[in-house]
């Protein structure tokens, strides 16, 4: 009873929010969009308009956003401790158990378009600045080079605590780059190396977010088939 009165609640609260917003919507001006279709390629040197905004008008937002991948991998590592698993991070699935018969093909595939993963994440990254992409599209891209590479030889060894402790380092780097362009204190470079910069250390940082959730899941379902 208690679960749908809750429901329900949700769901007026919810209609009256927007019911509230629909019925302002009209009267808000598009001075903003304005502002930033008609001069992000003037103020940043960039053709793509949500890098400049993301990287320039609004990177207080990006610099939380990146905060909030980093917050989500430290939850996942906390809440999945093995004691057992921890002092045995080595070892991985027997090659008796995984059935190569059943994904010859799929390794196959996979090892053709592995480099491809490599080469469109830094396009994606680098070009971010003039075409769709960025760091966040990027290091996701990035991130399937492990998975890929986990499903063409599944007994490979991973320390996961390696991309672990590199996303930290990568945001700390975000972190500095970002505070020195809002302080000023990067005048002395373009708007463009700037947001190259920016983005290649944002898509490292995701890619590196990305592969250590993967690993320590595949790790913490190979402990628990084995218990």
């Amino acid at each position: 009873m208690r679960r749908k009165v809750l429901a329900l609640a949700i769901i007026a609260l919810g209609s009256i929010f927007l019911m509230l917003y629909f019925s302002t919507i009209e009267s808000f001006t598009p001075v903003l969009r304005n502002l930033y279709i008609e001069q992000a390629q003037s103020r940043t040197g960039v053709m793509n308009v949500v890098t400049a905004v993301y990287l320039d008008y609004r990177v207080f937002d990006t610099l939380l956003e990146a905060l909030l991948l980093l917050t989500s991998v430290v939850a996942i590592f906390q809440f999945i401790q093995l004691e057992v698993f921890e002092q045995n991070i080595q070892e991985w699935v027997s090659v008796d158990s995984v059935d190569y018969s059943q994904s010859e093909i799929q390794r196959y595939l996979v090892s053709i378009i592995y480099p491809l993963f490599v080469i469109l994440g830094v396009y994606v990254i680098a070009n971010g600045a003039d075409s769709p992409g960025g760091g966040f599209q990027g290091g996701a891209i990035l991130a399937a080079i492990i998975m890929s590479r986990y499903l063409i030889v599944p007994t490979e060894k991973y320390d996961y605590q390696i991309p672990y402790l590199l996303e930290k380092i990568f945001y700390l780097l975000i972190l500095i780059t970002l505070s020195l362009f809002i302080t000023g204190n990067l005048n002395f470079i373009s708007s463009r190396t700037y947001i190259l910069v920016a983005n290649t250390l944002i898509g490292a940082k995701v890619a590196f977010g990305l592969t250590a959730i993967f690993l320590r899941f595949i790790y913490f379902e190979e402990e628990n088939r084995r218990g």
